[in-house]
């Protein structure tokens, strides 16, 4: 199954989720709509979002983009619902392959909400030796941009685990 999913800090929300899905819902609610099971890294996120939602909380370097806390912790528990519904659930090993910025930050913390194990593998090692590092970790979902697709067919057997695809297009 390939999804793609279009960036939550650049873009509204696909279809994926009707975008009137969140209308009317505070940050809370949007929060607890999809849960993990164990306290973990990004409910500090969610926690500073509740006390203080206008504190910066990122700053891309090269465009200048900001994020409060309150939009980044919004955007964490949006692509977590849209990842779920993507087929992906709590204690997945799901590989990443997203470029260091704003939008890893939400990938991953995305998958610390659900309660999936990012698998972070550094694309620089090489072709051969990230083959070897998916094959040896067998994750059951990837999260990555077109190049990990295309890395995907090159290296099929060492990507057998995958179930779950999802494209984040334009990242």
């Amino acid at each position: 199954m390939t999804q793609a999913l279009k960036s939550e800090i650049d873009e509204p929300l696909p279809e994926l989720v009707p975008s009137d899905a969140w209308a009317g819902k505070s940050v809370r609610e949007i929060v607890d709509a999809v849960s993990h099971q164990q306290p973990n890294a990004c409910d500090l996120i969610h926690e500073v979002a509740r006390k203080e939602p206008e504190l910066l909380a990122l700053v891309e370097m090269q465009s200048g983009q900001k994020l409060t806390f309150g939009q980044l912790s919004t955007t964490i528990a949006k692509v977590a619902s849209r990842l779920q519904q993507a087929g992906l659930k709590p204690k997945d090993r799901v590989a990443v392959f997203v470029a260091d910025g704003p939008r890893f930050v939400v990938v991953v913390n995305a998958l610390f909400h659900l309660g999936a194990v990012p698998v972070l593998i550094d694309p620089g090692m090489g072709i051969d030796n990230v083959a070897t590092c998916v094959a040896e970790q067998k994750p059951r979902g990837l999260v990555g941009i077109q190049k990990a697709q295309v890395l995907k067919l090159l290296k099929r057997e060492a990507f057998k685990s995958i179930k779950v695809n999802v494209v984040i297009d334009g990242w």
